[in-house]
């Protein structure tokens, strides 16, 4: 685990967990990790980290990996959308967490994993995801809708910002060409404008 600072990176504890491909959601002091893949197996766990530590929390209903559309304020406040379930099953399944337990929400109108998220648990978008796909769909609390796509169709995108403000950044192409791209959304419209993402 490393916390960013806004100018450098520092290492802080260990997650309470092995994984790759998952999904995390919250702030620094407020976050929570969920799902993702110690092969073979999709797991399950869910991590919650206050600033210091990270400890165990209520486990997914099932394993899941490609489950990067997550998003929320805290861990009290979290949203999961869709996920990969067993090998190349794509789901459906919105999950809420209170810090306590994951609840069903309102189920995604496709089935999707390795899609982006943003927002919070009563406003939130879900976009792209596994297949290249483009729709963007919005929640509102209960139910998904659809809103603008993004112009460029990707994988495993990167996701922040608002369900008014998002940022949708890099991601995958079929047949696996990395994307530099990001696109902005606002309100109700998509830009995308090309910037190549750089490490220092």
């Amino acid at each position: 685990t490393e916390e960013y600072d806004g100018s450098s990176w520092t290492s802080v504890n260990n997650m309470n967990y092995s994984s790759r491909n998952l999904g995390g959601l919250g702030t620094q002091t407020s976050a929570v990790s969920a799902g993702g893949i110690g092969p073979p197996t999709y797991l399950a766990t869910t991590g919650e980290y206050d600033g210091t530590n990270w400890t165990a929390g209520t486990s997914l209903p099932a394993g899941l990996q490609d489950n990067q559309g997550m998003t929320g304020e805290t861990l009290t406040a979290g949203l999961l959308a869709g996920g990969e379930g067993p090998p190349g099953a794509a789901t459906t399944s919105t999950l809420e967490y209170d810090g306590t337990n994951w609840t069903a929400g309102g189920a995604l109108p496709t089935a999707v994993y390795g899609n982006g998220a943003a927002g919070i648990q009563g406003g939130a978008l879900s976009f792209g995801g596994n297949s290249d796909k483009t729709a963007t769909q919005g929640y509102d609390g209960t139910t998904w809708s659809t809103r603008p796509s993004l112009a460029t169709g990707r994988n495993r995108v990167g996701g922040l910002g608002t369900d008014t403000a998002a940022l949708a950044v890099g991601g995958l192409t079929n047949p696996g060409a990395v994307q530099t791209l990001t696109e902005e959304f606002t309100g109700d419209t998509e830009t995308a404008t090309a910037k190549t993402l750089t490490t220092s």
